[in-house]
């Protein structure tokens, strides 16, 4: 059976971390460790107004959100029901399933 060669490795983003590995884990993990001593590969920076072009706005623009317009009548059935059960209606539950609780809850059949 062959060898395994190990190396040194330090941990590519905290350099101060470092491990002994094999050179088969190190070449499935080159994307995390390196071998010590190995020269950093430097990023490249994209110019400020590429992004600018790929975002398609102006970056310095504030951002709009929409607001969601909530149906009064649902609002007033989820305030009675948390104030009937002492918990919150599920966000998810519709008018109609909310009466219908409301109903079990007051013994209306």
């Amino acid at each position: 059976m062959a060898e395994t060669e190990y190396v040194r490795v330090e941990l590519i983003s905290n350099p101060s971390v470092k491990r002994t590995m094999s050179k088969n884990s190190l070449r499935v993990n080159s994307n995390k460790w390196r071998e010590v001593g190995a020269e950093q590969v430097e990023k490249k920076d994209l110019p400020k107004n590429v992004v600018a072009e790929v975002a398609g706005e102006n970056p310095t623009e504030p951002v709009k959100t929409q607001v969601q317009q909530v149906d009064p009548e649902l609002a007033a059935l989820r305030t009675e029901y948390e104030a009937k059960t002492g918990k919150p209606a599920d966000k998810r539950m519709k008018a109609d399933k909310l009466k219908a609780k409301l109903d079990e809850i007051n013994g209306v059949a």
